[in-house]
């Protein structure tokens, strides 16, 4: 419970400062947190995410095993998991007082060790990743999302009047103010307030410190407290206070003297310098609201991620009919007109395309083709572009209704409009000069030859019946008296 976490914060800030440890670090429970879901790929959904072990150090080294994706609760796995290396926000509040000013026996403040020990972190740090560094004091920004270089040169020459200044939060609010208006450069970026500051003078500031921790939780800042001032405060209250404000937010808590050996900052910022990028294939196939969380369970690591709500358009694709025919006219060909048989065309092609009108392509798994509410095609495998619509065995004019309906890789299906085609089919003529038309060719030949053939036998049988009269003529002459030879006469003795 809330109450339980509180007293035990309270019990361990008290046996911190009774044993004198001046050195905090935060405590936390291992946590992660899903910064980012970017759904302009789906449905390859892909994000950010940070992941936290129980001392507060960055978790390196996940491997998309480990980790399950829970869509609204529905279990999915990864597809990729990428550790990045990011920039961190870092900006260190300066909230100056007379106990920063005390040199030591060689003239040196305190102060001075502070920023000697900043410099030295600031001048080892690498170009990549980039950091972006701000430094503000009680009056506001010196510097804002400067290079780490451009930083190391502020803060060296910035010289607060320490002796005459007034402790305040107003630099801290000033740091948060900052922040909150502030958008990283880089996707996944941290945000890590250094606060330097000797103790608070009076209850009334201190109590402004629970408003400052509850908005940079909010926030997600994590406030690093290095308390500047002589070893009788670091048991004070406020010392307290701002150890609260440290462990509460992630930061972390040192209290120095003058003597003490300064941690290196980098430790405060080096495990913010991670994010992971992840993508998964989405089941999702209804648009809306949804929520989505992250599980990991590593031997080291068993947590489920806070729960982030994001909002989709999902729409089912629209197919389209590319100039679809209005009237399609089947005849016999041009050379041979009379043929009934060969009505052309027997096919026409029909393009189409398909869009996705909420802006997220996606596989397309089958497309078919309807006339009159019947299936007469179908294709289950790219290229999704056209279809064949075999006409060859329509042989009446009439209307007819073309749909094109398609289904994606989500299961959503939609049909275009139905869009209707005229189709009149051209019959050659029919009956005698139907017949005639289409065999009048043979039918010629076919009376040539005959001419030809009754000529022949004219002639034939006229040349019989000629020889026949001729022969009849001459046997009817042998016959004849009047042609026959006289016989010889016989004369008396």
């Amino acid at each position: 419970s809330s109450m339980m976490r509180k007293f035990s914060l309270a019990f361990l800030i008290a046996m911190l400062t009774l044993t004198g440890g001046f050195s905090v670090r935060a405590q936390e429970a291992a946590r992660a947190e899903i910064i980012k879901v970017d759904v302009s790929n789906f449905p390859t959904m892909s994000g950010l995410l940070d992941v936290y072990a129980a001392d507060g150090q960055f978790a390196t080294d996940l491997d998309a095993m480990n980790l399950t994706v829970l869509e609204n609760g529905s279990p999915l796995p990864l597809t990729n998991l990428t550790e990045n290396e990011v920039g961190a926000q870092i900006v260190m509040a300066i909230n100056p007082g007379p106990a920063m000013d005390i040199q030591n026996e060689f003239g040196i403040s305190r102060y001075d060790l502070v920023v000697d020990t900043l410099r030295i972190w600031a001048e080892a740090r690498p170009l990549e990743p980039a950091d972006e560094m701000s430094l503000i004091s009680t009056t506001g920004p010196i510097l804002t999302s400067a290079s780490v270089s451009e930083w190391r040169n502020s803060l060296v020459s910035f010289q607060p009047d320490a002796r005459a200044s007034v402790p305040s939060l107003q630099s801290l609010t000033f740091a948060l103010d900052l922040l909150e208006g502030q958008q990283g450069g880089q996707e996944g970026m941290k945000r890590s307030i250094l606060f330097l500051t000797p103790h608070l003078p009076d209850q009334t500031t201190v109590d402004t410190l629970e408003a400052i921790t509850e908005r940079a939780s909010l926030l997600g800042v994590r406030i690093n407290v290095w308390m500047i001032d002589t070893d009788a405060y670091f048991a004070h209250f406020s010392a307290n206070a701002l150890k609260s404000m440290a462990l509460q937010t992630g930061g972390n808590y040192f209290a120095f003297s003058g003597i003490e050996t300064l941690p290196d900052p980098e430790i405060y910022f080096a495990h913010l310098r991670h994010v992971y990028s992840f993508d998964y294939q989405s089941k999702l196939n209804v648009g809306g609201a949804h929520a989505l969380a992250l599980q990991i369970q590593r031997s080291d690591l068993s947590i489920v991620s806070e729960s982030i709500n994001f909002a989709i358009d999902i729409q089912p694709p629209t197919p389209l009919l590319l100039s679809p025919p209005l009237q399609i006219v089947r005849q016999a060909p041009e050379d041979d007109p009379y043929n009934t048989d060969l009505l052309q065309p027997t096919e026409t092609t029909l393009d189409y395309m398909i869009e996705f009108g909420d802006g997220h392509p996606r596989p397309i798994t089958r497309a078919a083709l309807y006339v009159d509410d019947q299936l007469v095609s179908e294709r289950t495998e790219a290229p999704f572009e056209s279809f064949t619509w075999d006409i060859s065995t329509l042989s009446s004019s009439g209307e007819y209704s073309l749909r094109i309906e398609v289904e994606d890789s989500l299961g959503l299906t939609q049909s275009s409009i139905g869009i209707p085609v005229s189709l009149t089919v051209v019959q050659p003529p029919a009956g005698v000069l139907g017949f005639f038309g289409r065999y009048g060719s043979l039918l010629t030949i076919g009376v040539i030859t005959l001419a030809g053939l009754i000529l022949g036998l004219i002639l034939l049988v006229g040349g019989r019946r000629r020889m026949l009269t001729a022969r009849r003529d001459a046997q009817k002459a042998s016959h004849d008296p009047l042609t026959q030879p006289l016989p010889a006469q016989k004369r008396a003795p």
